[in-house]
C-alpha cells in the first residue's frame, strides 16, 4: 500500500548513488522532502555525509557545500 512501510524509492536512489560516488550535492526545496519522518531524513542525511555528501535545504537556509557544516553534520550524526 502507498505511504506505508519503509520502501522510500526516490531517498533509497540517493543512497545508493551515493554509495556509488555518483553524487557531490543533495539539493531539496525543503528537508520534507527527504523522508517520510524525523528518523527517515536523520538516517538519510547520516549515509550521505557518511558518502561526504554535501546537502542543501533552501527553505531551511542550510548549505552543507561549505566544508565546516559537512563536518558538523557528520557530528550530530553520530550523536543521534
Amino acid at each position: 500500500m502507498r505511504g506505508k512501510g519503509e520502501r522510500l524509492p526516490a531517498p533509497n536512489r540517493l543512497r545508493r548513488d551515493a554509495m556509488h560516488g555518483q553524487l557531490d550535492v543533495v539539493a531539496a526545496w525543503s528537508v520534507d522532502r527527504l523522508g517520510r519522518s524525523v528518523a527517515h531524513v536523520v538516517s538519510l542525511l547520516h549515509d550521505l555525509t557518511e558518502q561526504k555528501v554535501a546537502v542543501y535545504l533552501h527553505q531551511q537556509k542550510v548549505d552543507g557545500t561549505h566544508a565546516r557544516w559537512l563536518g558538523a553534520a557528520c557530528h550530530v550524526c553520530r550523536l543521534q
